[in-house]
């Protein structure tokens, strides 16, 4: 009789033990998400300064865009500027006129 008791005792316990195990090991889970995962509290740190990152160099993108835009209308048919011309093909071709000297500085 005492071991029949026994028995029944055990396996409601057993299931107790089950259950709180199971629910300490899905806690357990939860925490070390919020603490280690790529969407928790430190994580959300580290996008936000990669946002801010990338926000700063789409600025500059942008930047860079507009002037090219501008040098592009510049050099339309419709608009464009000889002296300007002459300049970026002196530039690019280091050209110069016989009465100039050209001075070339170390790097």
């Amino acid at each position: 009789m005492f071991m029949r008791q026994l028995n029944i005792y055990g396996r409601r316990y057993g299931r107790f033990y089950l259950a709180t195990f199971l629910l300490l090991a899905f806690m357990t889970y939860i925490i070390y998400h919020m603490f280690y995962s790529e969407r928790s509290i430190a994580g959300r740190k580290k996008f936000e300064a990669t946002a801010l990152h990338l926000e700063e160099k789409l600025s500059v993108l942008q930047q860079t865009r507009l002037f090219v835009e501008q040098e592009a209308k510049l050099l339309r048919s419709e608009t464009l500027d000889k002296e300007l011309l002459e300049e970026k093909a002196r530039y690019l071709l280091m050209l110069v006129d016989s009465d100039e000297k050209i001075i070339v500085y170390p790097e």
